[in-house]
């Protein structure tokens, strides 16, 4: 097993019926996240875009991070205003997805928030700062383009625009 503060790594054995033969197989246990999908009253999607040290490239993504303590959608918020400045009073729960039932078992919930307003300038972590991480309001129409384009890769991302077209019924 290799464990460290971000992600857990462990060997499983699944046998698939008695007397079956017997599978090993690697999980990795990460936190899991909330996700904000924000839209401010003018329809406009609010995002973040960063350097992401794993793909070594930026990435256009909704805001998101590790749940520390306390419920999912309080770790939406406090993401929502940490990392981009914005902050709304309307939220509801699209869903939960897993980040990639191949490897792991973490999850991402999803909540909407609709009329988010700039309540104060983002206050990045360390690491947001050295990714350089900047805030983007994104039309629906540029949205889809970025997605139909291959330019938003970010599971997560992709996921959550799909729980909310599903809710909106587009």
């Amino acid at each position: 097993m290799l464990q460290t503060r971000w992600i857990t790594v462990h060997r499983n054995r699944f046998r698939f019926e008695a007397g079956a033969e017997e599978l090993d197989y690697l999980v990795t246990d990460a936190a899991e996240i909330a996700m904000a999908v924000a839209v401010t009253a003018r329809g406009r999607f609010v995002m973040v875009e960063q350097y992401k040290l794993p793909i070594e490239q930026r990435s256009l993504e909704f805001p998101a991070g590790a749940i520390d303590s306390g419920s999912a959608l309080a770790n939406a918020k406090r993401e929502l205003l940490e990392e981009a400045g914005y902050g709304s009073s309307r939220w509801r729960k699209l869903g939960s997805v897993f980040a990639d039932t191949g490897r792991s078992c973490n999850r991402i919930h999803v909540f909407a928030c609709q009329g988010a307003e700039r309540r104060r300038d983002p206050q990045p972590d360390r690491v947001e700062r050295l990714c350089r991480l900047q805030v983007r309001e994104v039309s629906p129409r540029e949205l889809r383009g970025l997605i139909a384009s291959g330019r938003i890769r970010s599971a997560g991302t992709l996921a959550a625009y799909a729980l909310l077209s599903i809710r909106r019924g587009s």
